[in-house]
């Protein structure tokens, strides 16, 4: 059974490379039918899944993927590297690594937009960027493979059954987590710290480590990685917390706290001395700046975002001549900050219209083929994770109410305001933001999907 798994598998990822083979007389159907026949042997053999099965197809979707770059596209060490932010990245690895500074050049003032996490990451995988990123790539697959084996674990605690390995399939077809772990970016550890901190809360797993480093370093490490993982990874904790009443536990996590707030302190007191005032970001206003009030603007004079920045139209409301248009001076980003609540109420219907498109976009599968030299999947995943599996997932959803479980109603809320947080202050970038959510959403699709076969089951065995 491994064997048909592993060319069922091998089969539809290469089905989703429509430029690797001439497949073009192949239409959904048929891609339609491999899945249906693979659920429907999997239905008729009743045989168990072992933590073995699951992790080697994990591991055929994700270095399947890795293997087929090099039939199709022939990447060399730049293609890993996506404009703007990889190079950014790349550069502050180039500095820690060769002066141990954390700035874009060595003897430059130090940098503050971007937390340290993934450049120190990537300097050491890399060697300051001095080494091809593949063993940082193939570290990232890695973490992939763990994320959606943490969604079976989770799945497995709730029922475990064999129809478990269903969502898997999907996940393995679904093609948007794969693509972030083949780029030099930090989505995927960001998702990785969040999935891992959702099974640290868990019932069973939160007295197992209410003594381990686990959870200050998943605080510490999502802390300067990006706002929005240590949002995830925070509100989990509070969840260990709040299921957890031992006092040696209570202790425990006051020292946490106190710890993170040291790192909080000390990493905007940085600024202090470049700035004249503490600041864990001082550069938070010209983010907003790009994330919301310029893709309001676009929508607003129907421009695209590239013309807005070249006439400087964001900068414009500032009503300062003196300011450079795309500026990030510390004051600079300070005053979009000052305008900001003026300037959502006097555009509130273009920013709703801006954020209506968004959520609209982070449902859809749209725009993973920005990276064409590490491969474009754009087979018939599309229809399967457009039509199939939000029918399945809103299903899911009634299942998951029905329980009247306060771990998956307390997962549901942590989602949902990581979901209102990311939709609010960021705004762009549906599918890199998507990623964050895709293990819930096979979570919530595998909920569904053993509610229907244990149905199918009572009915069959009447």
């Amino acid at each position: 059974m491994t064997y048909l798994r592993v060319l069922l598998i091998l089969s539809l990822i290469t089905f989703n490379y429509n430029s690797l083979l001439d497949i073009s007389g192949l239409n959904w159907k048929f891609f339609l039918f491999l899945i249906s026949a693979w659920i429907l042997i999997e239905y008729l053999i009743d045989k168990p899944f072992r933590k073995k099965d699951i992790l080697t197809v994990l591991g055929i979707a994700g270095f399947y993927r890795l293997t087929l770059l090099y039939f199709n596209s022939h990447p060399t060490s730049e293609s890993f590297y996506a404009a703007p932010d990889s190079g950014i990245y790349r550069r502050l690895a180039k500095s820690l690594y060769d002066c141990f500074e954390y700035s874009m050049f060595c003897g430059e003032p130090p940098y503050f937009k971007r937390p340290p996490t993934y450049s120190a990451i990537l300097s050491i995988f890399t060697l300051g960027g001095n080494l091809a990123p593949l063993l940082l790539i193939i570290l990232q697959t890695l973490l992939t493979i763990s994320i959606f084996y943490i969604v079976w674990i989770q799945l497995e605690k709730n029922y475990s059954n064999k129809y478990n390995f269903i969502p898997i399939i999907f996940a393995c077809v679904a093609p948007v987590t794969w693509v972030f772990a083949r780029v030099v970016l930090s989505d995927i550890w960001g998702v990785f710290f969040v999935a891992l901190a959702w099974y640290l809360s868990s019932k069973e797993q939160v007295k197992q480590y209410r003594n381990s480093p686990i959870w200050l370093i998943l605080l510490i490490l999502s802390l300067l990685l990006q706002l929005q993982y240590f949002s995830g990874v925070l509100l989990f904790y509070i969840k260990s917390i709040v299921k957890e009443n031992n006092k040696e536990f209570r202790l425990k996590t006051i020292l946490n706290i106190l710890l993170v707030l040291l790192v909080i302190f000390l990493w905007g007191n940085r600024a202090t001395n470049y700035h004249g005032a503490w600041d864990f970001n001082p550069y938070i206003g010209c983010y907003i700046e790009k994330n919301i009030i310029e893709a309001t603007e676009a929508k607003k004079y129907g421009m695209s975002i590239h013309e807005i920045r070249d006439i400087g139209k964001t900068y414009l409301l500032l009503e300062d001549d003196s300011i450079a248009n795309q500026s990030i001076e510390p004051e600079v980003c300070e005053s979009f900050l000052r305008i900001l609540p003026k300037y959502l109420i006097d555009n509130i219907s273009y920013v709703s219209d801006h954020y209506t498109e968004f959520i609209r976009n982070i449902f859809l599968d749209i725009n993973t083929c920005q990276y064409k030299e590490i491969n474009c999947e754009s087979g018939y995943w599309l229809w399967l994770n457009t039509i199939s599996t939000t029918i399945l997932f809103m299903t899911g959803l009634a299942v998951m109410v029905f329980k009247k479980s306060f771990d998956y109603y307390f997962d549901f809320l942590i989602y949902l305001a990581l979901f209102l947080f990311i939709t609010i202050f960021v705004g762009v970038d549906a599918p890199r933001m998507r990623i964050l959510f895709e293990p819930y959403f096979f979570f919530i699709f595998g909920l569904a999907i053993q509610k229907v076969f244990s149905t199918l089951e009572k009915i069959s065995n009447r």
